[in-house]
């Protein structure tokens, strides 16, 4: 399987288990983790629910996607 079809596969499975379209994508490095408990998390999708997603191994990473609504505008 080439990286692409993964890449699609991953997201066709995040696709289906979300009903809504995010605008914006905010990743958040090392050490900016904790930014994510002062936002309004509205749903939270688990790496280990994405099919063909690695899961993380980094000690206190939470391996999983949060969605919000700051700003007016959706973010990932």
């Amino acid at each position: 399987m080439t990286a692409y079809e993964k890449l699609t596969k991953c997201y066709e499975c995040v696709k289906s288990k979300i009903d809504f379209e995010p605008k914006v994508a905010l990743v958040l490095g090392s050490g900016l983790g904790d930014y994510a408990n002062s936002i309004d998390v509205k749903y939270t999708l688990s790496y280990k629910d994405i099919e063909g997603f690695p899961t993380s191994t980094v000690e206190g990473h939470k391996g999983c996607l949060l969605y919000t609504s700051p700003s007016r505008r959706d973010a990932q």
